[in-house]
């Protein structure tokens, strides 16, 4: 009899899944795809000198400085994806990306494009946004939850034809 109550404890242990553990963490942050206008990316040689990142701003900047600080300077209030150094795949048409933000609401979503090595106001322009529906060219708010990734953040870029710049 002991040994049944031993050997059914056992396989009680060994069949546990961990049922009443929570669920793994989940990083906060927004995922979606940029889709990029067949036949608008620059010219080749135009391609090297250019840098693309997605962006999540808490507020839209409205000069060089506030891009500068915001992504330099603690604490952060604009974010880049994949990161600063690293630039977005160039000449393909979509990219699904998940991006880690904390958790926040950012007033500004978009693809940012960054030309040659200077951080002049004129080295930037907005080639997409998250926009409203109801108002083509309008940034539309992303609230980022804690333990929540959001879905459905798509964004279309059309290199001859970007939205209003900010700045």
């Amino acid at each position: 009899m002991r040994r049944a109550a031993v050997l059914f404890s056992l396989l009680g242990i060994l069949a546990c899944d961990g049922g009443l553990e929570p669920p793994p963490p989940v990083e906060p942050g927004f995922s979606g795809v940029v889709h990029f206008t067949q036949g608008t990316w620059p010219s080749a040689d135009s391609l090297a000198q250019i840098q693309l990142w997605i962006f999540a701003s808490q507020n839209v900047p409205h000069d060089s400085a506030s891009i500068v600080n915001g992504i330099l300077v603690a604490p952060f209030t604009i974010y880049l994806y994949p990161s600063l150094s690293v630039s977005l795949p160039k000449g393909i048409d979509s990219l699904s990306y998940t991006f880690h933000v904390p958790a926040a609401t950012y007033q500004y979503v978009g693809v940012l494009q960054h030309y040659g090595t200077d951080l002049t106001i004129s080295s930037f322009e907005v080639v997409g946004v998250y926009q409203n529906a109801e108002n083509p060219g309008i940034p539309r708010p992303v609230a980022v939850n804690e333990f929540e990734t959001s879905s459905g953040i798509d964004m279309y870029v059309d290199f001859h034809h970007p939205p209003p710049q900010p700045f």
